[in-house]
């Protein structure tokens, strides 16, 4: 009867053991992931655009990866997805095409690239269209709406080259046009934006961040209009 207790025992011990080298065998495998995020309107002189349907001078969206999202090449991050909260808009269209209208900042295996975001001619389906050069690699940043949801924009981009891409910095506005930037016209409620990333080897991670709440709905303007019928 000892020695059936003692295999028991035996046997509860190999398959925690089992059990435990499976949970960190898991837990090392989710090595994709995003550290931090942050999407921010600024005005001229660096000071946050919290004014409600204002244009302001700067748009940056800033995003941190896990550090541990380095050990193959299958972990290195692909595609990143800024969901912009509803109400705030990138109207490309108020740009000539082909015009500079930001700036890119990339820290790739501990070095700085920068690069000019460009607007580009938006392919069939597509709302606008963003592109820079990194790394001699030229990438697409599609801006589209999000249907049958809040209807707000989410700005895409795709096929990042590898090496080891420790953040992504991207400013739109600025000296070179501001024009097409819109913030939201409502101050009810907080506002949240979501960074959605997915890497190489197809692993997906996701971060959500609190925008600033807009202020001053009551200094917009207000233009009612009667019209007679028939008149």
């Amino acid at each position: 009867m000892l020695g059936v207790t003692r295999r028991s025992g035996i046997a509860l011990a190999c398959a925690l053991l089992v059990a435990s080298v499976a949970t960190s065998s898991a837990s090392a495998s989710a090595s994709f992931g995003i550290e931090r995020y942050a999407l921010t309107a600024s005005e001229e002189h660096g000071s946050a655009d919290t004014q409600a349907g204002s244009h302001p001078y700067e748009l940056t969206a800033e995003a941190v990866l896990e550090p541990n999202a380095h050990n193959t090449s299958a972990d290195e991050v692909k595609n990143l997805d800024f969901e912009l909260p509803p109400g705030l808009i990138i109207n490309l269209a108020a740009v000539p095409q082909n015009n500079a209208v930001g700036m890119v900042q990339m820290s790739i295996a501990g070095k700085l690239a920068s690069a000019t975001v460009y607007n580009l001619a938006p392919a069939p389906g597509e709302f606008a269209r963003l592109g820079f050069t990194v790394e001699s690699v030229w990438v697409i940043a599609a801006i589209s709406v999000r249907p049958g949801s809040d209807y707000g924009m989410t700005l895409s981009i795709q096929d990042l080259p590898g090496g080891e891409i420790e953040s992504v910095k991207l400013t739109l506005g600025g000296a070179m046009s501001s024009a097409f930037l819109a913030l939201p016209t409502s101050c009810a409620g907080p506002l949240q934006t979501t960074l959605r990333g997915e890497s190489w080897g197809g692993e997906t991670a996701s971060l959500s961040a609190s925008f600033s709440q807009m202020t001053g709905c009551e200094r917009l303007p207000f233009d009612p209009s009667t019209q007679v019928p028939g008149g």
